[in-house]
């Protein structure tokens, strides 16, 4: 009833602002509802319509030839520059990689090679890379590549949370489940060390104290709801 009353709430509230009303749930059965979006669907859409981009083109085009000549941080910005365009080329991660690692930047290349290996680029000179960097950040234990890597020569069968976790993926699982603070470098970087999959970035960030914080009163009327249908059902 806690839980009824507070959604009712909700609604006078949002009686005079339409915006804070969940939207209305779409009738979709079974055989009409269109399938989750794929991992592998979604990076190789990316390196298709990246490869129609012009500017993308032309700024992947300066970073190859700062690169080439071993303009690291001109490099990096306009590899960053790309990305922030097309996120799930995961090629072009791992040489906004080499660029983080060139200028001494470990955790930020760390991040950016975890990037590509989520996105498919599970390659041995990738995970080479990666492996070297985060050796150096402090990690011992590579299990969770291997489980990156069976998930995309399995051929993705299983669901959308399945997937391996990008950065963004994290920062957005965050807001959803703890509100505007974003995890730190590290916290970002801990996660995508420890979780091959979004369901377990998800059980992690449920588990941690700031959620328990956000949702302290969710968590106490869900608690109080079951202990009163429990003790329903034994009266």
């Amino acid at each position: 009833m806690k839980l009824k009353n507070l959604f009712k709430r909700r609604r006078a509230r949002a009686a005079d602002d339409p915006l804070l009303l969940p939207p209305p749930t779409p009738r979709v059965s079974a055989e009409t509802a269109p399938p989750p979006p794929k991992r592998r669907d979604a990076t190789s859409d990316a390196s298709k319509t990246a490869a129609k981009d012009d500017a993308f083109r032309d700024l992947v085009g300066r970073a190859d030839a700062f690169r080439d000549e071993r303009r690291w941080e001109e490099a990096r910005a306009c590899y960053a520059e790309a990305l922030q365009r097309h996120p799930l080329h995961g090629g072009y991660w791992v040489q906004l990689g080499h660029m983080l690692k060139e200028l001494d930047r470990g955790a930020e290349a760390e991040i950016a090679y975890r990037n590509a290996f989520a996105l498919g680029q599970t390659d041995d000179d990738t995970r080479e890379h990666l492996m070297f960097v985060a050796r150096r950040n402090g990690v011992q234990d590579f299990a969770v590549l291997d489980k990156i890597r069976m998930y995309w020569a399995r051929g993705e069968t299983g669901r959308p949370l399945d997937a391996p976790p990008c950065d963004e993926d994290i920062r957005i699982l965050t807001r959803f489940m703890c509100g505007p603070r974003q995890p730190d470098e590290r916290a970002l970087r801990d996660l995508m060390v420890n979780c091959a999959s979004l369901d377990e970035v998800c059980a992690t960030i449920a588990s941690s104290d700031d959620f328990r914080a956000v949702n302290r009163s969710l968590l106490r009327m869900i608690h109080e709801t079951k202990a009163a249908t429990s003790q329903g059902r034994n009266s």
